[in-house]
């Protein structure tokens, strides 16, 4: 049996009864642009448990997307550029945004006011205007052994501590995302060749694009011109020279 329920599809077999393809806050503001407390998420589930007459705090999680918008002082595609890498993910590039993939979880980013426009829905009044940037972390598999607890109910989503440890890991899958400078600067007079020629290597490196070497990397390792511990010790000495303080001030967007 297939159905609808406040914007939330409905699976019901003889095992099990699923809600999917919706969010909280679209299923009580019409919208995810609003962001949920603990009280609208519990208030949430207990509508949802009157209206459906079943227990569902304790009904089992089989994904999670913890996500936040921000108004930009710029287009958001100026931004995304500058997220570079980020161990354990593959950085895929959209039409509209960003994505970090592994096997458990995803990090996208994407212009907000776009995605509402594709989708042909309104924005709220106070956002028409605003440059939107979005960053979500999704959950996607196997979240009792992602967060190390025997099951992954309904009823955390409510809860402060567990709610705390989300927004950590949320804060910091950002952080290990390597950000890249667009800022080309001036060469510093020195006297050692060394130095002369690592601030040669960081221009270069601006200059073509962080990401595009990464992809060239990846081609030659792909064709075995090179093997992937190569590819790996290349990556890691370019994304040292373009941490370099040298080689990274000045630009207003990081």
């Amino acid at each position: 049996i297939i159905g609808n329920y406040g914007g939330y599809k409905i699976k019901i077999n003889r095992y099990k009864i699923s809600l999917s393809e919706c969010s909280l806050a679209r299923f009580k503001f019409g919208n995810n642009l609003k962001s949920l407390t603990c009280s609208d998420t519990e208030q949430i589930f207990e509508q949802m448990q009157d209206e459906l007459h079943l227990p569902v705090h304790e009904a089992k999680l089989t994904r999670i997307d913890l996500a936040q918008h921000f108004s930009m002082n710029h287009s958001p595609e100026l931004y995304l550029p500058l997220l570079g890498e980020s161990r354990y993910y593959e950085r895929l590039e959209q039409p509209n945004g960003i994505n970090y993939i592994n096997s458990k979880r995803v990090l996208v980013f994407y212009n907000k006011t776009v995605e509402q426009q594709e989708k042909f829905k309104l924005l709220p009044v106070n956002y028409e205007i605003k440059n939107l940037l979005r960053y979500e972390l999704r959950f996607k598999k196997r979240l009792p052994q992602q967060f190390s607890l025997p099951e992954v109910t309904c009823s955390l989503l409510y809860d402060r501590t567990f709610l705390s440890m989300l927004a950590r890991q949320w804060k910091e899958e950002y952080s290990k995302i390597n950000k890249v400078s667009l800022n080309a600067g001036s060469l510093i007079p020195t006297g050692s060749s060394k130095y002369f020629i690592e601030q040669l290597a960081g221009r270069t490196i601006q200059d073509i694009g962080q990401n595009k070497l990464f992809y060239l990397l990846k081609e030659w390792q792909g064709t075995e011109l090179i093997s992937k511990k190569q590819a790996f010790d290349i990556k890691k000495s370019l994304q040292k020279i373009s941490k370099s303080p040298d080689h990274n001030s000045g630009n207003e967007l990081i």
